[in-house]
């Protein structure tokens, strides 16, 4: 794959019938070649909407030109090793003197040849999903989900309330019956429960508590919810549906892929990389300042490494060198803080502008399809059609699902005639890839801080079903890493999706902390 430009597999012609009354203009997209152009410019378009609606090699070649421009991709790569440099900068700052970023977790990763046994049942709380699973560990490092359910999060019950726990509580009730409950309760009659949290949370007390910070993926926290902790909140509202719970351990979505790798493939990193973005890895606790250390229980600061929540998705600020109209579109904050030079990064602080995650708006599952969106509408001169065929026309309205099926020739509820759906893909396409070329950075950055440059090979646990299953991503992100770990010296990486990760890895933390009586 050539690093400068994706590879397209496209026929040379596409014809369409002439009558349709939508055009497609390939000068909609109207930023100058010069990579040094105004990255706010909007998009408008200077060509006659009434002409030849052919699409033909010649066109594609205009198209792949225009993105290549308008989302700096060639910039980007041209600055691959200064960006990863700032990355790392960032990282280091952040582990010394961030409270929102580099967060140490207390949660105790499993041994290299430590064996788990018995039953945990796990609670995970994701950016769009709700999962309640049992797990059954047996010998030989072996584990099995014996219930595993789900339900969509809907964005009208985005709300951390008494509502939303309730509704958690009436689910539990629905998949655990009375004949499972012995197996799963503990001496104290309590049902043993292992939680996912895929936001921050603040831990300094142990491994089962965590205060609820700044959240994202469109979720908010009512007042009297808000610096609570987790462990009291789930326990309570459970009680009050006659269920009784213990936390055994709240571990983030990063977490569990990390320790779920360390235990079954002693994995030296996490990734997570769907609706957000996150990573997991043990850091040297020498590189912590003492008064972040002194937040932690006095046993766990003098550990030689820490085992890190990155809360990745809050770096990235050097990025807004290399965005798009759309990107300041989707977000004004980016604006803000470039023309202020007093106001912290993200990754320091969440007191002036609140939460706003650099890296995640530009390479999530949230906010990948919504850039795909705006661009598109953007490249059709007629837009009143586009939307008389059931175009999604609010923010978010068009989802990663959505762009999946249409890569498969899948209905999705809206026409496009051939051309739009040749754009599209194509917009995709290089949408994905300016999203890999930075997610790739950041992982080069953080094998950089690991200090595993001297491994041959590194394999990296990953989950989230926007890097594994959105068309073109997996493969993009591979390709990138191959060519970049060559020209950085790193190892050679592989990533290595483990499935239900943030399932197990709550579960075997819950048995840990059992084992070791840490809760």
């Amino acid at each position: 794959m050539n690093i400068g430009t994706p590879e397209l597999s496209l026929e040379n012609t596409y014809t369409t019938d002439k009558s349709d009354s939508v055009a497609i203009s390939t000068e909609s997209l109207t930023t100058d070649t010069d990579s040094s152009s105004d990255s706010t410019e909007s998009l408008t378009t200077d060509t006659d909407s009434s002409s030849d609606s052919t699409l033909n090699f010649d066109t594609h070649n205009v198209i792949e030109q225009k993105l290549l421009n308008y989302l700096k991709i060639n910039q980007i790569n041209d600055n691959f090793e200064k960006i990863t440099e700032i990355f790392e900068s960032q990282i280091f700052d952040s582990i010394y003197k961030s409270n929102n970023c580099m967060l140490p977790c207390l949660s105790i990763p499993p041994n290299e040849n430590e064996q788990l046994l018995g039953f945990v049942t796990v609670i995970d709380i994701g950016g769009s999903t709700l999962r309640i699973s049992v797990v059954e560990f047996l010998p030989n490092k072996k584990a099995q989900c014996i219930i595993n359910k789900s339900w969509n999060i809907n964005n009208d019950n985005k709300v951390f309330n008494i509502h939303f726990f309730n509704w958690i509580a009436t689910n539990f009730k629905s998949v655990i019956d009375n004949q499972l409950i012995e197996k799963l309760s503990d001496n104290d009659n309590k049902i043993k429960i292992g939680l996912t949290w895929s936001f921050p949370i603040i831990q300094n007390i142990a491994s089962n508590r965590g205060i609820v910070s700044d959240l994202g993926k469109g979720f908010s926290v009512c007042d009297e919810f808000k610096s609570g902790d987790l462990k009291d909140i789930f326990e309570n509202c459970f009680a009050s549906n006659n269920i009784p719970i213990k936390i055994y351990t709240i571990v983030n979505d990063s977490i569990s892929v990390f320790i779920s790798g360390a235990y079954f493939k002693n994995s030296k990193l996490g990734l997570v990389q769907g609706t957000g973005v996150n990573s997991c890895m043990l850091i040297d606790s020498k590189l912590f300042s003492n008064e972040k250390k002194s937040k932690l229980p006095k046993s766990y600061a003098l550990n030689d490494k820490l085992l890190v929540n990155t809360e990745a998705s809050f770096l990235g600020m050097h990025l807004k060198d290399y965005l798009s109209a759309s990107d300041h579109e989707i977000s004004g904050i980016w604006s803000i803080i470039d023309n202020d030079n007093s106001i912290l990064p993200p990754h320091l602080t969440t007191s002036h502008y609140g939460v706003f995650q650099p890296l995640e708006l530009l390479t999530s599952g949230r906010y990948i399809p919504e850039i795909i969106r705006r661009i598109f509408i953007n490249f059709n001169d007629n837009k009143k059609s586009l939307f008389e065929r059931n175009f999604p026309n609010t923010e978010y309205s068009l989802t990663a699902h959505q762009l999946s099926l249409l890569n498969q020739g899948k209905n999705v509820g809206f026409d496009l005639i051939e051309e739009e759906l040749i754009i599209l893909k194509k917009i995709t396409e290089f949408v994905i890839y300016r999203a890999s070329i930075i997610l790739v950075s950041y992982i080069i950055s953080l094998v950089n801080i690991g200090k595993f440059n001297s491994l041959n090979e590194l394999d990296i646990s990953v989950v989230g079903s926007m890097l594994n299953h959105f068309p073109g991503y997996k493969k993009a992100v591979t390709e990138v890493l191959i060519e970049k770990s060559l020209l950085e010296e790193t190892p050679n990486i592989s990533l290595d999706f483990i499935e239900d990760s943030s399932i197990y890895g709550a579960a075997i933390s819950a048995l840990i902390n059992e084992k070791r009586n840490l809760i």
